[in-house]
């Protein structure tokens, strides 16, 4: 019982504070304590009693408990893809000698639909929009379509089968040490290679590539990582790709790694990939690193005066 106690006071006092120096609006406050008191409870689950502990270890539990105290909305429950209105990232794009910037925007939905905006500014520039959906709680990337790419038009992407989704992203509850899955899609892609020629405007037939994703995901844990933007705890996950690629009559096999470092309600913080071979011979890619530099989620009042 005096755990227990000690537990809803601890609680009790962080979210006054919440309340007094953040904008969490005073009609959500229970929803924010059900959630807040659930996520602290599993943090110290089975834990000593608070009075045994050295002050280190208070201090680490503390913070620990402050940083799951859930401050902005959350896009289809997600706290590692907070892929809602108003945020922004941007990353360091180094690949061999290039460097090249690369930001990612999530505007206002536009009739009820919620898209990821991206730029890359450097020797290729490009822009990229995909569309963000929450369905069965779990978030759906669909139609990754490009513009304005160098010596191009327009990069249209649909998945074979109309019937089918592109990609789905992880659960909260898939982030634990160990766990591993595998997610397979298929995408077409209609690449227009005049610059005045659209999917809306098409003087000239579109290439067009098929290709067959198999991605294999590992938890590797929790790690420590330093980039541009500050120190973070994330964590760490590897993607293993063979992307079997067909362009008119020709057949390609890539194999490559992804490795990806995630942050609670900050998402992705840094990218490492490498391409392993290309039709079965060692590639000579060098490997490309995306470094967060800064980023910007709303906070709860910021997002209902943009939204509501």
């Amino acid at each position: 019982m005096r755990f227990n106690f000690i537990l809803i006071l601890i609680v009790s006092l962080l979210l006054a504070l919440l309340i007094k120096y953040t904008d969490v609006a005073q009609v959500g406050l229970f929803s924010y304590w059900n959630e807040g008191f659930s996520t602290i409870d599993k943090i110290i689950h089975g834990q000593p009693p608070i009075d045994t502990l050295t002050p280190i270890e208070k201090q680490k539990l503390q913070k620990e408990i402050e940083k799951n105290v859930i401050t902005a909305p959350l896009f289809c429950q997600s706290r590692y893809f907070p892929f809602i209105s108003g945020s922004h990232w941007r990353y360091q794009l180094t690949e061999g000698d290039q460097k090249k910037i690369l930001t990612l925007d999530i505007p206002a939905p536009e009739e009820n639909l919620t898209f990821l905006d991206g730029r890359l500014a450097g020797p290729d520039n490009w822009t990229v929009r995909s569309n963000v959906a929450c369905q069965d709680n779990k978030i759906l990337l669909s139609d990754l379509n490009f513009w304005e790419i160098q010596n191009q038009g327009q990069i249209i992407t649909e998945p074979c089968d109309p019937k089918t989704q592109d990609l789905f992203l992880p659960l909260d509850s898939d982030f634990s040490a160990g766990n591993n899955w595998v997610e397979n899609f298929c995408l077409n892609r209609k690449v227009f290679n005049n610059l005045s020629t659209t999917a809306e405007n098409p003087s000239d037939k579109p290439r067009e590539i098929k290709e067959d994703w198999q991605t294999y995901w590992e938890v590797l844990g929790i790690e420590e990582i330093n980039v541009p933007a500050g120190n973070f705890s994330a964590q760490k996950i590897k993607i293993t790709l063979t992307k079997k690629q067909q362009v008119g009559q020709e057949k390609h096999l890539v194999e490559a790694d992804w490795t990806v470092w995630l942050v609670p309600e900050i998402g992705t913080v840094k990218i490492s990939y490498q391409e392993l071979s290309f039709d079965n011979q060692p590639s000579q890619k060098p490997p490309a690193i995306q470094e967060l530099i800064d980023f910007q989620i709303p906070t709860e009042k910021e997002y209902k005066e943009k939204n509501f």
